[in-house]
This record gives C-alpha cells, structure tokens and sequence, in this order.
C-alpha cells in the first residue's frame, strides 16, 4: 500500500471499531452481559469478534466489555483516542441519554475521513 494512503485506510476501518464501540455502549445500558454481546461486535468479514475487527484487537475488545458501566467504558476508550467522548459523559450521567456519545462517534469519524481524503487530494496535486 502506498505510505500516502496508509492513514486514510486506518481511518477507513475504524468504521468497524466504531460500530463495535457502539455495541458495547449500548449493551451497558441495557446491562446485558458479557457472554451475549460477542454476536453483536462487528469485524471486518462480519464474524463475531474475528480476527481482523478494525484498528482494535480482540483482547481490547474483551477488555471493554469487561467494563462495569458507560463511564468506566468511556475513561477507557480515552488511551485509544476516544477522548472527545469525555465531553459528553456529565451530560449522559445527568440525563442517562446515550445519543450524544454515540452521535460524537459517528460524527467524528466521518470528519477524520473527510480530512484525510482532503490530505489525499492535495499530495495528487503536488
């Protein structure tokens, strides 16, 4: 793969992360237990929790489910990056509403390949 690419194509697959970061989030809330959310973590072929699932490996996945609340989760996903998911956690302590934490994951990744992709298009031009 060309070096110039390399980051857009990280930044591509963490779909895949994100959607199973989601997951997680979401289990929390409704407080299933860890043996019932593998099915629902998404990899990059589709199988549960496979060997390749984004950016993330499986142990860091098994991790996060290991995490008792949403809060706990989020204070984790911060060594990963997430850490503008840190600015929404009073509010979703406050109102229990997980929209915004998910919406800022969904909102963030869409920027970070929008800006890669404008990376992109100015090295062609040079």
């Amino acid at each position: 793969m060309p070096p110039e690419i390399k980051n857009y194509i990280k930044t591509y697959i963490s779909k895949w992360d994100i959607e199973s970061i989601k997951a997680i989030l979401i289990s929390k809330i409704i407080k299933h237990e860890i043996k019932y959310n593998d099915s629902f973590i998404i990899s990059f072929r589709d199988i549960p929790l496979g060997i390749f699932a984004g950016n993330l490996s499986y142990e860091d996945f098994r991790s996060m489910l290991s995490r008792p609340d949403v809060e706990s989760l989020v204070n984790y996903l911060v060594s990963y990056g997430y850490n503008y998911l840190l600015q929404y956690i009073d509010e979703f302590k406050k109102t229990g509403d997980i929209y915004p934490l998910l919406s800022s994951l969904d909102s963030h990744y869409y920027n970070e390949l929008a800006d890669q992709a404008k990376f992109l298009t100015v090295m062609r031009e040079y």
